[in-house]
């Protein structure tokens, strides 16, 4: 999947699209935390799921070759692999 990455101008853009709904509630710092503060992957995820982002992202997700949100952090690629899949609901 990461391999279809358009670029980070691309995934800024996106970013800024879902800004917006950003207010630093606790839900929301609690996202951050949990996504090893990754403002750009919390605002999407947290837009994206809202509600259902707690379990979203400690799922194996198939679009990320079961991986959860959450290992996704790990490496560069991954975190490519998370924001095509994010970008591409």
């Amino acid at each position: 999947m990461e391999l279809y990455y358009p670029g980070d101008e691309a995934w800024v853009t996106f970013v800024n699209v879902h800004r917006q709904t950003w207010h630093e509630s606790s839900s929301q710092m609690a996202l951050l935390k949990k996504m090893d503060n990754q403002l750009d992957l919390a605002i999407t995820i947290y837009n994206i799921h809202n509600g259902r982002w707690q379990k979203w992202i400690e799922s194996q997700i198939p679009s990320l070759d079961y991986l959860t949100p959450l290992e996704c952090l790990r490496t560069p690629t991954l975190i490519k692999r998370l924001r095509t899949v994010l970008m591409r609901m």
